[in-house]
């Protein structure tokens, strides 16, 4: 069974608001000091999650901000090139930059370094957010990063609010990384406010432990602080509470009373980031398309898996082909 009410005759599955950068990999199995050259790509978040859903065939479109250079050029061609409809991206030029993160190829012993002075997505504001076109998308999908500074923690509020006047779902990637904040009393406060007031959030343990900081959190064991995390959202009108665990993989807690425990795919790892941006593609997308949380949770895992075992983020977005035959062979593996 479905856990979403998903609109139905909207022009746009989804519509991504938030981070997007330029991504520079290394050559595979080298660090950022001996590499001899680099790869660009796409990077961000919800422009990784963006990247997945286009890849499944799902109509996605970007809310952001990138500087009208070559570098915020570069990656909006990706975005284009994947299928994304880029017409709500705003070339800012008010010398704000793209971010740039170069990022380590290998499994072991791996560095991400990210530039992110002035960037150009914490500048969207709430001129960039159009009422018409949050209410011609089935869903509106919002990283905890736009929430770490202003216009952008305004923009995304008002995007939220918008989108629950016009019957647009919301789904919410905690997303927490603490450089992006001035604090952890702010990013627990500002969390915790955007994630109320959607109807799917997905996040780490450790992300949901950061949004509890200021309000705490009464499980004593794992799994109790989990229901517990579980039990606020959904009272606070959440439908879908995700809690990733990584090689334990995850669990969802439903509106209902249900409990559902995600399966694992392990996989030789070519890189160590990528897999949560997939998970959640593909679980919004099968969510969406009125899967149930079963198979949601199970595509998800499934692009997870894949992801981590190829050396791109975006460009390695599974297809549905894909991610059946890879389920289809693990299941087929598992059979006496």
């Amino acid at each position: 069974m479905n856990v979403l009410a998903v609109p139905s005759g909207r022009r746009l599955d989804c519509v991504a608001f938030g981070r997007v950068n330029m991504d520079l990999y290394t050559k595979p199995g080298h660090s950022i000091q001996d590499t001899p050259s680099f790869a660009k790509s796409l990077g961000g978040s919800p422009a990784n999650i963006a990247a997945a859903m286009a890849r499944l065939g799902m109509r996605v479109g970007m809310i952001t901000r990138v500087a009208d250079d070559p570098v915020g050029h570069v990656v909006v061609q990706f975005l284009r090139e994947l299928g994304v409809d880029v017409s709500r991206i705003v070339f800012d030029t008010s010398g704000a930059s793209t971010s740039v993160a170069f990022a380590e190829t290998r499994r072991e012993g791996s560095n991400t370094v990210l530039y992110r002075n002035n960037a150009a997505d914490l500048l969207i504001n709430p001129a960039d957010i159009d009422a018409d076109h949050i209410a011609s998308t089935a869903m509106l999908v919002v990283s905890g990063t736009a929430l770490a500074a202003s216009p952008s923690r305004d923009a995304a509020m008002l995007a939220i609010e918008t989108a629950r006047k016009t019957g647009t779902l919301v789904a919410f990637d905690v997303d927490y990384r603490p450089y992006s904040w001035s604090g952890p009393e702010t990013a627990s406060v500002a969390l915790t406010v955007a994630a109320e007031r959607c109807d799917v959030v997905i996040g780490t343990r450790e992300e949901f432990d950061a949004l509890e900081a200021v309000y705490g959190n009464t499980g004593a064991t794992p799994r109790e602080r989990d229901a517990a995390t579980a039990a606020r959202l959904i009272d606070a009108g959440n439908s879908v509470v995700v809690v990733k665990r990584g090689e334990e993989g995850s669990t969802a807690f439903t509106a209902g009373g249900g409990t559902i425990r995600g399966p694992v795919y392990p996989v030789e790892p070519a890189k160590v980031y990528g897999a949560g941006d997939a998970f959640a593609g593909a679980l919004l997308s099968r969510l969406l398309s009125g899967d149930s949380l079963e198979d949601a949770l199970a595509a998800g895992a499934a692009n997870a898996s894949i992801n981590i075992s190829k050396t791109r983020c975006a460009e390695d977005m599974a297809t549905w082909p894909e991610i059946s035959r890879f389920i289809e062979e693990r299941e087929n593996a598992l059979s006496p």
